[in-house]
């Protein structure tokens, strides 16, 4: 709609491909009701996961409620920890879209929308097993906007450097978890 100016009579044929994404979400609908007779089997299963629909900020919380009763060193700390920084710091992020010189400008500012509804989607249904953010790390990958914020955050030498160094240390962090038989996302 951006590259047509919003004008629906500039829409080409070109323009249905937007249709199938829709559509592919109702024939899987179609295919759970034919094989599990549940149009929403998908959305269902998110039960096994211990996950529910909640206020957003209800997962943060929960989250570092744990932190603060578990003992500092615990499996169930650090991991709520992980979770928890992952998720504040893709939130920080999305914010800066809006706001500050990072902001994106008027013709963008559709991405900065998405990467909006994509996090608030993404806190919706924190689990109640233990790790209220559980994945957090890898469902806020869906969010490119706040790494093109980051990006923007990232321009001079020496925060770039800091940045990396953090980060690899990190990826050392859960190659050792992931190889020791625990968490890697």
């Amino acid at each position: 709609m951006r590259q047509r100016q919003f004008n629906l009579r500039r829409i080409r044929f070109d323009g249905l491909g937007a249709l199938l994404i829709p559509m592919g979400l109702g024939i899987f609908a179609v295919y759970c009701q034919l094989h599990f007779h549940d149009f929403l089997a998908f959305s269902h299963a998110q039960s096994v996961w211990g996950r529910s629909l909640r206020l957003p900020p209800l997962g943060f919380l929960s989250s570092l409620k744990i932190i603060l009763s578990d003992p500092p060193l615990t499996f169930a700390s650090i991991h709520n920890v992980v979770d928890l920084s992952a998720g504040c710091m893709i939130l920080a992020l999305v914010i800066l879209s809006f706001v500050g010189p990072w902001r994106f400008h008027q013709s963008t500012m559709a991405y900065a929308l998405y990467g909006a509804a994509a996090f608030l989607f993404v806190i919706l249904f924190p689990s109640n097993n233990g790790a209220p953010l559980q994945s957090q790390m890898r469902l806020v990958m869906e969010v490119f906007p706040a790494f093109i914020v980051l990006s923007s955050l990232l321009s001079s030498h020496k925060s770039f450097i800091a940045y990396t160094l953090i980060a690899n240390s990190l990826t050392i962090f859960f190659l050792l978890q992931f190889l020791t038989g625990f968490w890697m996302v």
